[in-house]
């Protein structure tokens, strides 16, 4: 009998974070860096949120000031109440809430530590794979397109 997978399974290994604090353009800078599009926001010890590679483009182009990657901290843009969930949680439970709350990243800990991210970009590859697996795959190219 096949089981429903753990989020562990699923997720992309991860382990950075930024502070609050830090202006926008040490987070682009390490975003472009490590080749990420989301980057978990801690202060005081405590995850407050994730920004993207995508809140940074749509705040810039809402807010018409100079030097706004120095002026601007990534506390301000980044998604508050970040999803947070233990890495042995069923990958059913966290599509569920991820799709019902209309969420594109989870925070993975284990022993209160960040192991890793689950993103709607994971969803999608393992959904790919699920139907590969299922299905076949005499109509995807070698990039896993149609």
């Amino acid at each position: 009998m096949k089981k429903i997978p753990r989020i562990e399974e699923l997720m992309t290994p991860f382990n950075h974070t930024i502070q609050a604090s830090k202006s926008v353009k040490q987070a682009k800078s390490y975003m472009y860096q490590h080749d990420i599009s989301h980057l978990p926001v801690i202060e005081d010890g405590e995850f407050v949120g994730v920004v993207t590679d995508q809140d940074i483009k749509l705040a810039q182009a809402v807010v018409d000031a100079d030097h706004f990657d120095e002026k601007h901290r990534v506390g301000e843009l980044c998604l508050s109440e970040p999803y947070v969930i233990p890495s042995t949680a069923r990958a059913d439970k966290i599509l569920s809430e991820m799709g019902q709350k209309g969420l594109d990243c989870a925070l993975i800990m284990k022993n209160d530590k960040l192991v890793g991210l689950f993103t709607a970009t994971d969803a999608c590859r393992f959904f790919l794979k699920f139907l590969v697996s299922q299905l076949g795959s005499d109509d995807v190219d070698k990039d896993g397109g149609a």
